[in-house]
């Protein structure tokens, strides 16, 4: 009997102690936001990898967006201010009424970020009020010849974050961004096609070509991807055009 009951201790230690093993396995597999990482990898935002929505409701908005901004200009000499532009209250400028639904698409829910229910989710990036990439500032009146970003839409852009058990990640950019530019036309600029400067030795600043103040040493991001061909982890991109 003594022995029948070493016998089951034992098992019962070895079992808690492989147990034991398998958890510490197991939660070593999780990626950040808690979710097993399989083998092959795990795509963080999958199912915006699989659809990337219609852009076309973007380029709506910024339709509409654009409107608002030469009226408002017209009115006061100087783009808007976030106060004015989220105010839907009353309207932005004569006559023209923006309602919350005009800053968001119904796409949200696919962008890279999105967290459900998140209401402050912000789906267009206020480049205006930022200085341009030389430093200086943005002008409610660019000179002939200049053009600035204005607006843009991250929504149907995808970095196609992947990342791996060792802790390592991929980088498989997708989609587009959709830009308004400060002369009206709006473009879906392929996420492959944002043009990178250095800013520091380890650190690089991504944007738009063809606006004022960006300097000349820029690189798409394609073309810093074609310079690691092999697309080893934890490099900038890996190329996947889709």
């Amino acid at each position: 009997m003594r022995t029948k009951f070493l016998l089951s201790v034992m098992v019962l230690l070895a079992s808690v102690v492989i147990g034991g093993m398998v958890w510490r396995s197991e939660m070593q597999f999780r990626a950040f936001n808690g979710k097993w990482i399989p083998p092959w990898g795990l795509t963080i935002n999958e199912k915006g990898s699989r659809e990337l929505g219609n852009p076309d409701n973007a380029i709506q908005d910024l339709t509409k967006l654009y409107t608002a901004f030469i009226a408002y200009r017209q009115e006061k000499g100087k783009l808007p201010e976030p106060k004015d532009l989220f105010d839907f209250s009353r309207p932005i400028a004569p006559g023209i009424q923006l309602k919350e639904e005009d800053l968001r698409t119904p796409d949200a829910h696919l962008a890279d970020g999105y967290t459900k229910g998140d209401q402050s989710f912000s789906e267009y990036a206020l480049t205006y009020l930022t200085p341009r990439p030389n430093g200086q500032p943005r002008p409610a009146f660019p000179k002939d010849g200049e053009r600035d970003v204005w607006l843009y839409c991250e929504t149907y852009a995808r970095t196609g974050t992947r990342v791996y058990r060792d802790h390592t990640t991929k980088l498989e950019p997708m989609g587009y961004y959709v830009v308004l530019w400060s002369d009206g036309v709006i473009e879906k600029v392929p996420t492959l096609d944002m043009v990178g400067y250095q800013d520091s030795p380890r650190s690089w600043t991504f944007t738009f070509k063809g606006q004022a103040g960006l300097p000349k040493n820029t690189r798409t991001k394609r073309e810093l991807a074609e310079s690691n061909p092999d697309g080893s982890r934890n490099s900038l991109v890996k190329i996947v055009q889709k």
